[in-house]
């Protein structure tokens, strides 16, 4: 059954308020229709929409609401990405070392006269750009974990916030860089080889979900930065 028109207004402009989280928004919705449904029940003796209106106008503004929940969602969004962020470097790692140890067992040399100068070169910033990504990640996600959700978004909590995600960025920006150079010398090392279709399937698979994998970083980074863009317009009347 429908809800009462007031409740129903105000449930959506809630649920708008909460856009930043649609699984928060989704629960607190529930709860919220719940009790605002119970008062009207329990209201005897008074007309159904004015005792909606009058248990919407007692519960409060929704983006008050929203703003008491938006510091510990954001918190909770970030430290997610983050947690992401590690298991796809240590996935990477480990299907960059099993494609290492293949290429060794199998002798795949890599064609040094394709790439000239770079035959040397690449691998070796390749190398760097992933180990930088790794150790950033892990710093990422320890500053993150370390930090406690504030009752508001304060200029201190905005900035706590901003630096994680800010190191989250320029862990995907190294990470997609050591994917991109290791697909092209990946892809260039079974063709120099000489090796049948069948065989070079194999590391091209585990470079295959490499590029997964770091497209997964990127998509749910991309969900939280404009997430936090949402919370902070939801605070922009109150600077």
């Amino acid at each position: 059954m429908r809800p009462p028109v007031p409740i129903a207004e105000y449930l959506d402009r809630l649920t708008s308020e909460l856009r930043f989280d649609p699984r928060l928004s989704r629960r607190v919705r529930r709860e919220i229709e719940d009790h605002l449904l119970d008062v009207v029940a329990d209201s005897t003796g008074t007309n159904p929409e004015d005792a909606a209106r009058q248990a919407v106008a007692r519960f409060g503004d929704p983006r008050l609401i929203a703003r008491q929940y938006a510091p510990a969602s954001l918190l909770q969004q970030t430290r997610r990405v983050g947690g992401i962020m590690i298991l796809a470097i240590a996935a990477i790692l480990i299907l960059m070392k099993g494609r290492v140890a293949l290429y060794d067992l199998l002798q795949w040399r890599l064609n040094s006269d394709w790439l000239g100068g770079l035959g040397a070169i690449a691998p070796m910033v390749d190398r760097y750009m992933f180990q930088m990504s790794l150790v950033l990640g892990i710093l990422g996600w320890l500053y993150i974990a370390s930090r406690r959700a504030a009752p508001t978004i304060s200029d201190d909590y905005h900035h706590q916030l901003r630096r994680s995600l800010l190191l989250s960025v320029v862990v995907s920006g190294l990470l997609i860089g050591a994917v991109a150079l290791d697909t092209m010398l990946g892809a260039m090392r079974p063709i120099g080889a000489g090796m049948p279709p069948l065989a070079a399937a194999i590391p091209l698979l585990s470079i295959a979900v490499e590029i997964g994998l770091v497209g997964v970083i990127a998509v749910e980074l991309r969900k939280v930065l404009q997430r936090k863009a949402l919370v902070s317009s939801l605070f922009a009347d109150k600077a």
